[in-house]
């Protein structure tokens, strides 16, 4: 499977792989606002929205990131050696991960076709808030840092 990276030819693993971004690397504490050691849905949408992944994964800057935009975001954030194919070691990582049970339609909530930002940061969220308490604590943290640690590097 081919894979036209054209801005997405970054060194970070998984949906790490947003390299026409900013280095999206922050530290927990950072996200942190109110410091009671989790980072809820609001926390998280100001620190990622800060390092623009949305636009990273917007290749066409249309204001909304489609299914196919989505699609080619999640397998080359997986593309370590950023040969635009995944081997198989790329593609077992890929399988997987959180990422192998997100569904593009289940995030987009208002069924538009395209993902908003909102619906974008919501997803990514929803991802790693592996116990879906509505926070990311220090130990959900842990279970993505390496994977993902182009986003998320605290």
């Amino acid at each position: 499977m081919t894979i036209d990276l054209k801005k997405f030819a970054s060194a970070g693993a998984i949906l790490a792989a947003l390299t026409a971004t900013p280095a999206l690397a922050q530290e927990m504490g950072e996200w942190d606002a109110n410091q009671d050691a989790v980072v809820d849905q609001q926390e998280f949408n100001t620190g990622f929205g800060e390092n623009d992944a949305f636009g990273g994964w917007d290749e066409d800057a249309s204001g909304g990131i489609s299914e196919e935009e989505y699609n080619t975001g999640v397998t080359s954030s997986f593309d370590e050696d950023e040969s635009g194919d995944l081997n198989e070691e790329e593609q077992a990582a890929q399988d997987e991960s959180q990422w192998a049970d997100e569904e593009y339609s289940e995030w987009d909530a208002d069924a538009s076709g395209d993902l908003n930002e909102g619906e974008f940061n919501e997803g990514v969220f929803g991802t790693y808030d592996e116990d879906d308490s509505g926070d990311w604590n220090e130990e959900e943290s842990a279970s993505y840092q390496e994977e993902d640690e182009g986003w998320f590097d605290w």
